[in-house]
């Protein structure tokens, strides 16, 4: 994927920054016992080309809760956490995504972000015009003026930097150079995870945020998670790895298939996928779909998915 146009809109988003009026970031209705995310047949298409790859989601979480998306390469995971934070790619030709009670597919992608959504990308991009320090304490000033609290100094947030820059096992040269611009795969993943920090938003998209890492950088990137997870915030986490699920133990496990969730269930949901692999989970899901009876007759001659 040319990550040229997201390079350019994120440049963008950064110089508008300062123009942004105050908006609303969650419905006077909503309150948090209510779902923090719900969406409910939920179908998108590639903008360009027009193929169809979320074909009727449903999901529900609420704030406290982590949740995993795990299938097969091209079943629509990362589509999924791209749509939801607005990426321009995809288009919502139906359903709905309601966030803290708003209509989300409505707001533009840096209100999105003030209402407290964060995506981790699976392929960090680079803005080499743009400091790392300078985007930081711009997209941090950005939420602070959305919760009426006063701009935080350079001065400031060297200082609060100077911490958190540790969690992540980053030194802070990496405050002077170029947002991921010569970073390594694992550095551009302990970036964004920074940035979760530095914005304390109410619900993290982690796409594949685990691929790439050495064995070092994983434990201390999947430990600052554990440590950042509580009451107030949410997680959808998109991963192959049971390693990283057995470190922060998410409460429900997804299974994906052709832009469809086929299964859903606690965490020894994990087991089985590792014991069965995703076939099975397919094939269940074609005989649900399908077959209403468990009566031979009810299933065609030759068919794959009869045992």
């Amino acid at each position: 994927m040319d990550n040229s146009n997201e390079d350019t809109s994120r440049l963008s988003l950064l110089k508008n920054l300062d123009d942004e009026s105050k908006v609303i970031t969650q419905s006077p209705e909503w309150n948090e016992k209510m779902p923090l995310i719900e969406i409910t047949n939920l179908h998108a298409m590639e903008v360009e080309g027009g193929k169809e790859i979320l074909k009727g989601i449903n999901l529900t979480i609420f704030l406290g809760e982590k949740h995993t998306i795990m299938g097969r390469n091209g079943s629509g995971k990362s589509t999924l956490a791209k749509v939801i934070a607005g990426h321009p790619y995809y288009k919502v030709t139906s359903g709905t995504i309601k966030f803290k009670g708003l209509n989300l597919i409505e707001l533009p992608v840096n209100v999105r972000s003030l209402c407290g959504i964060f995506l981790a990308f699976q392929y960090p991009v680079e803005l080499p015009m743009v400091k790392n320090n300078e985007f930081l304490r711009a997209a941090l000033n950005s939420h602070r003026r959305q919760r009426n609290e006063p701009e935080i100094s350079a001065t400031e947030f060297d200082l609060l930097m100077i911490e958190e820059i540790k969690k992540v096992g980053l030194s802070s040269e990496f405050l002077d150079r170029p947002v991921n611009y010569g970073f390594s795969g694992g550095e551009k993943k302990r970036n964004e995870i920074l940035q979760m920090l530095i914005l304390k938003p109410s619900f993290c998209i982690l796409d594949e945020t685990d691929s790439g890492l050495d064995v070092d950088s994983f434990k201390l990137t999947s430990n600052v998670i554990t440590n950042f997870s509580n009451e107030k915030n949410s997680f959808l986490i998109v991963t192959h790895y049971k390693k990283l699920l057995e470190l922060l133990r998410p409460n429900f496990i997804h299974i994906m298939h052709q832009g469809k969730i086929i299964e859903s269930g606690d965490y020894s949901l994990v087991d089985k996928i590792e014991t069965k692999g995703y076939a099975q989970f397919v094939k269940d899901s074609f005989r649900r779909t399908y077959f209403k009876c468990n009566t031979l007759w009810c299933v065609p001659n030759l068919c794959v998915f009869h045992d």
